[in-house]
């Protein structure tokens, strides 16, 4: 048999930060009902309230929570020690997370900065350039949006929503061939059940095949079509540039 699942001691048995800082972590990772990361991170800090890591974490779940305030503050708090003396930390997930973060709050000029900073970074490349390509189309710039999400797919070429967001954007380009050759490609070898590519397909197709794949899908699981709905959502210079799904 395996080992006994015992709960850990209280935050302030801990001896150390990184303990700290990996019990919440696990607790977080896995949802323990059991066990509140919070009061492990908030130890953490009470014992240095610059660290890094725990900083970010937080900051990350507050991002989770839509408490943006709370969620920028401490990835600012992260990324005061993080930066300090370097040009760009090793690690470049406060600087996404603060971009992401920024985004949510509407401070969108802002939270491109961020994102750029992060695409230096392999690990937060993809993200970094997908958030900048929906940052683009949202200024209606799809020709920066076509460059910032080739970019992202260089970088994971298996993530299905930027290969949707590079179709809606050549579609948008008047380019509807290519963008139908990529949904094709990505539906292939990515998800062919993936809801939002049914729907960039029928706007760029219009055929009747499309429409039935589309409406027997939405039909089938009206969750499915409020989510996809919500994700294809684009601003267009001030219009509204999204996904219309036919009644």
């Amino acid at each position: 048999m395996p080992p006994v699942v015992t709960p850990p001691p209280p935050p302030q048995e801990i001896k150390t930060n990184e303990e700290l800082y990996l019990i919440g972590l696990r607790a977080w990772q896995f949802h323990d009902p059991n066990v509140d990361p919070t009061i492990y991170w908030q130890e953490a800090l009470r014992r240095d309230p610059g660290d890094t890591r725990v900083n970010t974490v937080l900051g990350i779940a507050a991002l989770g929570k839509a408490r943006y305030a709370d969620a920028e503050q401490y990835l600012r708090k992260a990324l005061e020690r993080a930066t300090d003396r370097y040009t760009t930390p090793k690690d470049a997930e406060a600087i996404y997370y603060l971009g992401a973060t920024l985004k949510a709050e509407g401070k969108t000029d802002e939270a491109f900065t961020w994102f750029y900073k992060s695409t230096w970074s392999q690990a937060w490349k993809a993200a970094g350039y997908y958030s900048l390509a929906q940052i683009a189309t949202s200024r209606g710039d799809m020709t920066a949006a076509l460059d910032f999400v080739n970019r992202s797919i260089d970088s994971n070429a298996r993530n299905i929503r930027a290969q949707n967001l590079k179709a809606a954007v050549l579609r948008h380009l008047g380019r509807n061939q290519e963008a139908l050759q990529v949904l094709a490609s990505a539906s292939y070898a990515v998800d062919p059940l993936d809801v939002r590519a049914m729907a960039e397909t029928y706007l760029a197709s219009k055929t009747s095949e499309s429409f039935q794949a589309l409406t027997s899908a939405l039909t089938a699981y009206p969750a499915t079509a409020q989510e996809t709905a919500a994700n294809t959502w684009m601003r267009d210079s001030g219009r509204t540039a999204q996904t219309c799904f036919p009644h």
